[in-house]
């Protein structure tokens, strides 16, 4: 998964602070990069 997160980040921001978090969690998903994705993430339907 981190590879992909990397990929994505080296043209989408997000993308790349999700991959540092992730990267600080010792490459796992954690509740901190759940947590950025829900916040940064752009909305995928109108409410």
């Amino acid at each position: 998964m981190c590879g992909e997160i990397a990929k994505l980040g080296e043209t989408d921001p997000m993308f790349k602070r999700l991959d540092e978090i992730v990267k600080e969690n010792g490459g796992l998903w954690c509740a901190d990069a759940e947590k950025y994705l829900l916040e940064n993430a752009p909305k995928l339907v109108e409410n």
